[in-house]
């Protein structure tokens, strides 16, 4: 006799309805018209104790040669199908749907390999995913058997879908599913990241075949991962101390909070000590802390309570990525959540296995953390996230299989996908390929991404290290080099704004990347040279501060799943080292982000802009609002730090947690907007996270003598009033010219302005002092002074605006906080056209006297902004078109570029030029796949040349010579010239 039941409910247990023939009402019905009959005589029933958000669940008895029919309201053509299944303590070997249409015929047939337990999403699409179709129909039954298999089986919502939104991967045994299109970030909370990511398809073929016999011990990795997660460091030191005692804490809370949830059985589910699911989130994150505190002192107790709390994740549907998402507030989507469940794993492996579950949680782990992936050779998104997100899972993954030849098989495959993630982009300036590794989604990130994917992948080569799976010396080699672009892209050690990417009111920025640089000391493996950066570290924030930070970073994802005792004793080994001696001076240009840097004894300063390569800044998803006032931090900011004390925010006047004008960003041309109009729009009304110009020219180029020079052609298409300006940064001694040309605007009411400085002051007793705000026209050569010393001479007249005092603003969240500043500007007016402005920044330097070396402006406009410096032999060109009129020896250029000209010996000259356009050819967006093409510019220089280094060809035409240069990538080609001699032949 069959059962058909109609059910519908959401919310909890007790709400639960069983209705015949009927609805719900006041409930989302999610079985409305939705039929479940079973050929075999089983009852079918709604389980009393399972309710998912998707409403009622049905338990089936399933028989060997049974089957179960699922009758839903027919859609038009559907092309796909939207199922959930859930598997219990047994799961069958495999599942069998047919697509059953109107007239009784097989529309479409399915064989599923079950991975794992408790619940799976399945998102089919009828015609690309089925082994047989017939073509298309009206679908109106679902027939469900498990051939040979005898168990319980849940059944959820089930969904005809008119539109499949996913792409697949090509894996063949682990294929996942990603949204068509980034949801969120266009205003769908229910797009990338909450559907495709984190939902998985049921694997489609056979498992992977069972690896050969090998003669080598996968053991050898195992110590070694063992020895680097809970190994304990046996010096006293400041840094051990403060990890020991914040990982003690971190252990004693998890033992707490595991047995306080008190999990236990209820039939054939796990439920908590109130009788209900145990939230997945809060399980995952106790795993690892309590795995740590088994593993150094054994507690029979605690080790139930860890086997419970792998069950209840599987009920949960672990296996699909579901949870909430990451508990530490590091930005972890996805399969970035896996870390713990990947680390307990790990520690627990032979206890799992005693128990009959290591199967099981290598299923999950090779699930979650090799979608997409085919035989270890084709990977999908390979970027900055999986890295730092999915090495030690791998690895873990690896070390877990269920026998020493499968093991080596796997770390073989681990091996080939941590070389291939760490191999060269071969198309753009030779970095490592995930997002550039530092450059995230097109502009640099020095937090998160990036960074932490290369201690991630630096503390799996030092497990690796020494066994037949080592990373080979090239891949080190380009893993140094990455941290080395990290010191390059932060020569402040805290640079708060946009080579942030996002967050830029975090303080203390490469603190949070100390961990990274030390777990690049141990010479056993790499060369050692980033202990340099980690003493500077040390040593610019203190000791105290910084074993506080170490600690904290330690009980969380970027540090406590990887052990902290070999990076504390590398830390204290640090801390005690002598002083070192200050960065030589130096220019460092880093193009393919959009930024440059100078550094000079006693002080240092950083330039950003962006354009069609690099976008404006990364605001918030709705409804977060996370940066929504972060617009401006690209359009030519010049962070400054100077003094003794370059390391610290109050220093540096940069606190922007407390009252920051987010429209007055330094150096920057911007609006005078007020932070309401600074905010992004809510939806419906379009959002964008990053926003491009049409603009190419962002760029830098290091002179000869420690000069620099960088030049920005900023145009905002996309918000009120089209901003457009051409700006340089002239670093040349202990000075920075600062220009600009072309400035207009169309917007009605807002003033343009380029901001000189604003500069956070902390009281000290000085609350009182009266608020202030004057606008006036200057002469030439007027000075104004923030207040850390640093004195701003302006070189041509202006109206600058000086306003004193307590201000309001937001934090980047959205806090409004309040702070007092000293702040000034240069107003170019309501819709400007052509406008232009020269000042001098005269940093603060203390013990020795200030390098201030003559100059002469020669063009300041919008073609053009060159400057040269008599003393020095050297003249900067910043073109921003095409030009023909002559500046000092330069004639004619073809080609917006950056320039240098030069002539260190009589006679001899040296041209430094960069194409400032990366020049790709794919538009804004880039990928695995950006490329940056060759591009030839021809230079026309004053007098007689021949060239000594083969970087052009050379042409003299009377008392002109002509240079074909052939630039890429943002690129520096240095061409060296010889005067040729009056009368001599060329």
């Amino acid at each position: 006799m069959s059962t058909i039941l109609n059910a519908f409910s959401r919310g909890s247990l007790v709400s639960v309805l069983l209705v015949l023939g009927g609805y719900c009402h006041g409930a989302e019905n999610h079985w409305k018209d939705t039929s479940l009959t079973t050929n075999a005589g089983t009852p079918l029933s709604q389980d009393p104790e399972v309710v998912r958000e998707t409403g009622a669940t049905f338990r089936w008895r399933a028989e060997a040669n049974g089957n179960l029919a699922i009758t839903a309201p027919s859609k038009t053509s559907p092309k796909g199908l939207d199922l959930t299944l859930g598997y219990g303590e047994r799961r069958p070997d495999l599942v069998r749907l047919a697509i059953i249409g109107a007239a009784g015929e097989t529309i479409a047939t399915f064989t599923l390999h079950p991975n794992g337990l408790g619940w799976r999403r399945l998102v089919v699409d009828l015609k690309a995913d089925s082994e047989t179709y017939q073509g298309t129909g009206n679908p109106q039954k679902i027939l469900l058997s498990t051939p040979g298999w005898s168990g319980d089986l849940w059944i959820g919502a089930v969904t005809w879908l008119t539109k499949v939104p996913y792409r697949r991967t090509p894996d063949t045994y682990c294929p996942s599913i990603y949204h068509q299109d980034d949801g969120p970030y266009y205003g769908d909370p229910k797009g990338f990241y909450a559907e495709a990511v984190r939902e998985w398809l049921l694997a489609f073929q056979n498992p992977e075949p069972t690896a050969a016999a090998s003669n080598l011990d996968a053991n050898l990795v195992y110590r070694r991962y063992l020895d680097l997660t809970i190994g304990q460091a046996s010096t006293p030191g400041p840094f051990t101390d403060a990890a020991t005692q914040a990982q003690g804490k971190w252990m004693t809370e998890a033992r707490q909070r595991l047995e306080k949830m008190g999990l236990r059985r209820q039939g054939l589910w796990i439920v908590d000590a109130a009788g209900m699911q145990p939230s997945a989130s809060e399980v995952r994150s106790l795993l690892t802390p309590a795995a740590i505190a088994y593993r150094r002192h054994p507690d029979k107790a605690l080790l139930e309570r860890l086997m419970l709390a792998f069950d209840a994740l599987h009920q949960a549907g672990f296996a699909v990525c579901n949870p909430a998402f990451g508990d530490d507030g590091s930005m972890l989507f996805g399969r970035l959540e896996l870390a713990h469940y990947a680390h307990a794993v790990g520690l627990l492996r032979d206890e799992l296995a005693t128990r009959g579950k290591l199967g099981v949680v290598h299923e999950i782990l090779r699930w979650q953390s090799r979608a997409g992936e085919m035989d270890g050779t084709r990977r999908f998104e390979v970027n900055a996230d999986s890295l730092r997100g999915e090495a030690f899972p791998r690895l873990i993954c690896a070390l877990s299989a269920p026998d020493n030849a499968s093991r080596v098989r796997e770390l073989a495959l681990f091996q080939t996908w941590l070389t291939a993630g760490l191999a060269v982009q071969a198309n753009l300036l030779g970095f490592i390929k995930p997002d550039l590794t530092v450059n995230h989604h097109h502009n640099p990130y020095l937090v998160e991404y990036g960074p932490h994917g290369i201690q991630a992948a630096a503390m799996a080569s030092w497990v690796l290290a020494g066994t037949p799976w080592a990373m080979d010396r090239d891949t080190l080699d380009r893993l140094e080099g990455c941290a080395d672009q990290l010191v390059e892209l932060s020569r402040g050690y805290t640079l708060p704004m946009g080579v942030r990417g996002r967050f830029p009111d975090t303080p203390r920025v490469m603190m949070n990347n100390l961990g990274t640089f030390l777990a690049l000391t141990d010479r056993t493996v790499f060369s050692g040279r980033h202990a340099d950066t980690a003493r500077r570290l040390i040593q610019a924030f203190g000791v105290t501060s910084s074993a506080e930070d170490l600690a904290g970073l330690s009980v969380k994802m970027r540090l406590g799943w990887r052990g902290v005792s070999r990076i504390t004793t590398a830390a204290d080994a640090l801390a005690s080292a002598q002083s070192l001696a200050p960065i030589p001076a130096s220019v460092a240009v880093a193009n393919w982000a959009g930024i440059t840097n100078c550094r000079r004894n006693g002080w240092s300063a950083a330039v950003q802009g962006y354009s069609r390569w690099h976008f404006d800044f990364e605001s918030g998803n709705y409804p977060s609002v996370e940066n929504d006032w972060g617009r401006f931090i690209r359009y030519g900011t010049i962070e400054l730090w100077s003094g003794n004390d370059a390391f610290e925010e109050d220093s540096s006047g940069l606190t922007l947690r407390s009252g920051w004008d987010w429209s007055r960003m330094p150096g920057a041309t911007t609006l005078a907007l007020s932070t309401e109009e600074l905010g992004l729009p809510a939806p419906p009304k379009p959002r964008r996270m990053r926003n491009f110009s049409e603009r190419g020219t962002c760029a830098g180029v290091a002179g000869p003598a420690g000069l620099g020079l960088f030049a920005l052609d900023l145009e905002d298409t996309v918000y009120l009033g089209h901003l457009a300006a051409r700006k340089s940064v002239i670093f040349a001694g202990d000075q920075i010219l600062c220009l600009g040309g072309g400035i207009r605007s169309t917007h009605a009411e807002a003033p343009a302005i380029t901001t000189l400085f604003q500069f956070g002051m902390f009281d000290g007793g000085q609350g009182a002092l009266p608020s202030s705000e004057t606008t006036s026209e200057v002469a030439a050569g007027t000075k104004l002074s923030d207040p850390a010393g640093n004195i701003f001479t302006v070189l041509t007249p202006a109206t600058v605006s000086h306003r004193l005092g307590l201000q309001e603003g937001p934090t980047s969240n959205g806090k409004i906080t309040t702070g007092r500043y000293d702040t000034a500007w240069i107003d170019h007016g309501v819709a400007p056209n052509g406008a232009g402005y020269a000042y001098l920044i005269t940093p603060k330097v203390e013990g020795r006297k200030a390098d201030l070396p003559s100059y002469e402006i020669l063009r300041a406009d919008a073609t053009a902004q060159v400057v040269r410096f008599p003393e020095l032999q050297a003249t900067a060109h910043a073109l921003f078109a095409p030009s023909t009129t002559p500046v000092g020896s330069l004639l004619a250029c073809d080609r917006a570029c950056l320039l240098w000209v030069s002539e260190p010996i009589a006679g001899q000259v040296e041209l430094r030029v960069v194409d400032p356009d990366l020049g790709c050819p794919d538009g804004n967006h880039f990928g695995d796949t950006r490329e940056s093409l060759p591009t030839e510019i021809h230079i026309e220089m004053a007098g007689r040349f021949a060239a000594t280094s083969p970087a052009a060809s050379v042409s003299v035409n009377g008392e002109r010579t002509r240079c074909t240069i052939s630039c890429r990538a943002g690129l520096p080609v240095v061409l060296k010239l010889q005067r040729i001699p009056t009368g001599a032949q060329p």
